[in-house]
């Protein structure tokens, strides 16, 4: 009997071994039925007892060998959709993988004890059998990820966007204190530290926001809305909070050429606060923050250069992925280190733009961060537009 058969014909014991097996994966399987536990393993089993019956060529069994999924929509979607279901139960990704291995043991055992002969005659079907679980473990394995990384995107969405009632709520209440305060008093530099700790609250939040949007949006990336816009104006604005926000520091602007175009303010704003404030975190404060805003007929560029350790080459793609940064043994403000975010949304910011960020570090020059905007043909000159910081 061939192992195609010997699947068909013994599908009910085979499917009992996988539910036993479900059964003992913890609390994720306590409350689930039969149903739930052998969740798409007879469809998963029906094609690859279909795929053993179908000739295949070298040239299929090297694709397949690779993690190339094959022709069969139906066995993707069973194991897709099994991935993505076990994700949604509470299985780890360790469980998931367990009843594949399980059921590769028990299709191989019960094989072998019941036709012996049939086994040792049959090893190429031995050997497709193994490529086929192992595609279906990629597969289940891609979706289960994917779910994950949707479940946690929503969840960091939910919280930024449930901090800000009470985000507002402190920074109006300590804002009012610092009002009816005497500057001298101790409620005021409480309100101070009060006030400056959620406006850091704010900026984190947002950061969650911002991450839901650019992986759940329809179109993926960060919305932008363009305006006429004086990008040496906006870079005072940014430079000059920054400044307040940490005189320990002192940032230097300079501008030159034609910084008109039209791009979304705010969100310009925000990535050069973002690319200020890692410079702020991880520069010397012995040496000064200089902001350059240089412009030519094509382009527009902002460079945000400090002097401090250098990047190493091998982590400075790192640097632009959401939830990597250096070391906060490497920033000069330990207390205010980020999630890492910061510089993943300026980049999506640029990006929206039809521009992008790059950066240069030596121990010799330091660090410069550059902003690279395109320029469109009249973008200076658009009718209908606001001048100046257009918000």
């Amino acid at each position: 009997m061939t192992l195609s058969d010997f699947i068909t014909r013994h599908m009910e014991e085979i499917l009992a071994e996988w539910e036993d097996f479900a059964r003992t994966l913890g609390p994720a399987a306590d409350t689930m039925d039969v149903a739930a536990l052998r969740d798409h393993a007879q469809q998963m089993l029906t094609a690859i007892a279909a795929d053993l019956r179908r000739p295949q060529s070298p040239a299929q069994q090297e694709a397949k060998s690779k993690g190339e999924a094959p022709s069969d929509a139906t066995r993707t979607t069973a194991a897709a959709h099994h991935g993505s279901l076990r994700a949604e139960r509470g299985f780890t990704i360790v469980q998931m993988i367990s009843e594949y291995r399980a059921l590769r043991a028990s299709v191989l055992r019960l094989y072998a004890r019941a036709h012996p002969a049939d086994a040792r005659a049959h090893s190429d079907d031995l050997g497709r059998f193994h490529e086929a679980i192992d595609q279906a473990v990629a597969e289940s394995v891609q979706t289960f990820s994917n779910e994950l990384d949707r479940s946690r995107d929503l969840f960091l969405g939910i919280i930024g966007h449930d901090l800000r009632n009470p985000i507002g709520a402190i920074l109006r209440s300590a804002g009012d204190l610092l009002d009816t305060e005497e500057p001298a008093g101790p409620c005021f530099r409480a309100a101070s530290r009060i006030l400056d700790s959620a406006r850091r609250m704010r900026v984190i939040a947002g950061d969650f926001l911002d991450l839901t949007r650019i992986r759940l949006g329809p179109g993926g990336g960060i919305p932008i809305a363009p305006a006429q816009t004086d990008l040496a104006r906006l870079a005072r604005q940014i430079v000059d909070e920054a400044a307040s926000a940490h005189p320990g520091h002192e940032v230097r602007l300079e501008a030159r050429g034609n910084t008109r175009g039209r791009w979304d303010p705010g969100r310009l704003g925000q990535a050069l606060g973002n690319l200020l404030q890692n410079a702020i975190r991880y520069g010397s404060a012995e040496a000064p923050i200089t902001v350059t805003v240089r412009a030519d007929p094509d382009e527009v560029a902002i460079d945000v250069h400090n002097h401090g350790p250098m990047i190493p080459e091998d982590r400075r793609d790192d640097l632009f992925q959401p939830m990597r940064r250096l070391s906060a043994t490497t920033s000069t403000h330990p207390a205010e280190a980020s999630l890492g975010l910061g510089l993943y949304i300026a980049r999506e910011i640029a990006i929206a733009h039809g521009g992008d960020i790059s950066v240069e570090s030596s121990d010799l020059e330091g660090t410069t961060f550059t902003l690279r905007l395109p320029v469109k043909p009249g973008s200076s000159t658009l009718p209908g537009t606001r001048d100046g910081l257009g918000t």
